[in-house]
C-alpha cells in the first residue's frame, strides 16, 4: 500500500518463456524471494534499475521461498472524475462543474482487450469499427478503491473512460490484490 514504508528484499526474477503476447504476457516474469518478508498479490516491486513491477499472481509458499509472478508496469496514470455543478435550493450555483483527481500517478499494466471486440456503426465513419477496449490492472489500495465507472484517464494521446471494474483478484479481506478495469477510448482523441 502506498502509505507503507518501502521494504528492501532480495528476489530472483527469471523469464516464463511464454509463446504468446496476449495481454502483455511477454512482460511477465517468475518472482521468488525468501520468507523473510511476506509478499502479496498486488504488491509493487521496484527493481535496482528502476523498473516497476506488480506482483500479479497468488503467492505460493514453498518450503524455502515464496513464489509468484510479476508483470512490468508500462504506464503511470491519473484517474479523474467529472463532478457536476452543485446548486442551492433556489438554483444558484454553489460549486461549478469541475474535474477531481481520484488517484494520481498510479503505476499500471495496460493492454488491448484480448477477448472478442464489439463492432458498431459509428456516425460519420464508413463500415463498422472496433470498440477500442483496453484492460488496465492496478494495485488495490486506498486510492484505487475509489475508482468508479465513468472515471477517466489518459494513456499516450488518448483519453479512456472506465466502463467496468472487476474486484475478482482482490483477497476476501479487501486489503490487497489487483484491481482490473476495462475502459473504452473517448471519442475525439
Amino acid at each position: 500500500v502506498e502509505d507503507d514504508e518501502p521494504v528492501f528484499i532480495r528476489a530472483q526474477q527469471f523469464p516464463i518463456d511464454w509463446k504468446s503476447k496476449i495481454g502483455n504476457s511477454d512482460m511477465s516474469t517468475n518472482f521468488k524471494t525468501s520468507h523473510e518478508v511476506p509478499i502479496h498479490k498486488g504488491d509493487m516491486a521496484i527493481r535496482e534499475d528502476g523498473m516497476v513491477y506488480m506482483l500479479n499472481w497468488n503467492v505460493q509458499n514453498h518450503l524455502n521461498n515464496q513464489a509468484t509472478q510479476s508483470v512490468e508496469c508500462n504506464s503511470r496514470i491519473e484517474f479523474t472524475r467529472r463532478v457536476p455543478e452543485k446548486t442551492d435550493a433556489r438554483g444558484f450555483v454553489i460549486e461549478k462543474e469541475h474535474e477531481e483527481i481520484i488517484a494520481d500517478s498510479i503505476p499500471c499494466v495496460h493492454s488491448e482487450y484480448a477477448g472478442r471486440p464489439d463492432y458498431a456503426a459509428a456516425n460519420g465513419l464508413p463500415g463498422i469499427n472496433a470498440d477500442h477496449l483496453i484492460t488496465v490492472s492496478v494495485q488495490w489500495n486506498s486510492k484505487t478503491k475509489d475508482i468508479r465507472i465513468n472515471d477517466e484517464f489518459v494513456i499516450g494521446n488518448f483519453t479512456y473512460r472506465v466502463i467496468n471494474i472487476s474486484i475478482a483478484e482482490i483477497n476476501i479481506e479487501k486489503d490487497h490484490g489487483v484491481l482490473t478495469l476495462h475502459a473504452k477510448r473517448v471519442a475525439g482523441g
